[in-house]
């Protein structure tokens, strides 16, 4: 479909995903390399298949993916699968912090 030249108020061309430097070890940099290719950034949603960290609570500090979401009212869990012996646990979604996929330390 070919694209107006002009637009109405309100309307937008086409929605422009973020884009950063990233080091070796995943973080984000403010600066550009010469002739480095920048990398696109996803929204952070605590979903299915999301990667997690626990924050608080019995299994603070360890990994994990999200494989389930439970709704509650007041609130909501999620059963996460963690990293290190694959258990299934269930966890408040206050105690998870959402990372991005290089966020998981190499240890």
């Amino acid at each position: 479909k070919k694209e107006r030249k002009y637009i109405r108020p309100g309307e937008k061309r086409g929605v422009k995903m973020p884009q950063v430097a990233k080091d070796a070890d995943g973080k984000r940099r403010h600066y550009q390399k010469i002739g480095e290719k920048l990398q696109t950034v996803k929204d952070l949603v605590l979903e299915k298949g999301a990667l997690v960290e626990f924050v608080a609570g019995a299994h603070k500090g360890l990994f994990g993916r999200v494989e389930k979401m439970i709704l509650e009212i007041g609130g909501g869990r999620c059963v996460v699968c963690l990293n290190i012996g694959h258990a299934l646990v269930k966890a408040k979604n206050k105690n998870l912090k959402v990372l991005d996929g290089d966020a998981l330390p190499k240890n």
